[in-house]
């Protein structure tokens, strides 16, 4: 799930880290906004070559909090607008 931060909420629960978020970035390494209206989530786009693209992201974890050990994971759904 996301926040109002638009970073990524991790799981919960025994074993799993505390106080963390993933955020998730752009490959220039600028911040995408997970959950907001498309125009401020700043999605960037990515030229076709040969009729294919490749995505490319990058994740950083965010304390939001004293940080605890464990595991970090969360998962997303997104849209390709193809034009």
């Amino acid at each position: 799930g996301t926040n109002p931060s638009g970073d990524l909420n991790i799981a919960t629960g025994n074993g799993n880290a505390a106080n963390v978020r993933i955020r998730l970035l752009n490959a220039n390494g600028s911040r995408i906004v997970v959950g907001a209206p498309e125009p401020l989530q700043n999605s960037q786009s990515t030229a076709l070559s040969e009729g294919a693209a490749t995505l490319v992201y990058a994740a950083q974890y965010v304390a939001t909090g004293q940080a605890t050990a464990g595991a970090a994971t969360a998962s997303v759904q997104y849209t390709i607008a193809y034009q």
